[in-house]
């Protein structure tokens, strides 16, 4: 099997591709095993959940036995497309959804490089003393003192 170059997040997956990883193919194969097993198991059961459950939850046959059956189909038969959908995500999980995490290390905290000046003072030049200095004149300087 040749391996697919993998797509590095943020960039967009391209249209025929649905995976991020090096092996799409595999992957894809797997979901639909996982697929495969989970509808054999709702076939290979035929609806006997209810029964089953009223069963073991109701053994002397005290009458709590219907509802827990017919609550238990309809869990049952809300359960199929939610766990397909649900099996099915987690086996693209690796493909499509999960996000690298970057590992950010922040340098250390360093000791001050010098004295923190503690006020700057901006002052508009004159023309006749930006003249003196080779400025243009209205030019603002700036006094910085520590």
């Amino acid at each position: 099997m040749s391996k697919v170059a993998k797509i590095p997040y943020p960039e967009p997956i391209p249209f025929p591709r649905i995976h991020r990883c090096g092996y799409p193919v595999l992957h894809s194969l797997s979901a639909l095993g996982v697929l495969g097993g989970w509808l054999w198991l709702c076939l290979a059961t035929r609806g006997t959940w209810g029964l089953t459950m009223a069963r073991w939850l109701d053994p002397h046959k005290v009458g709590y036995g219907l509802p827990i059956a017919v609550f238990t189909e309809l869990f049952w038969w809300a359960a199929l497309p939610l766990g397909g959908i649900i099996i099915f995500m987690m086996a693209m999980w690796h493909c499509t959804g999960a996000r690298a995490h970057v590992n950010q290390a922040f340098p250390p905290p360093q000791a001050s490089m010098g004295p923190q000046p503690r006020m700057v003072e901006r002052i508009i030049l004159t023309d006749d003393a930006a003249a003196q200095h080779g400025l243009p004149g209205g030019t603002i300087v700036e006094r910085i003192h520590y």
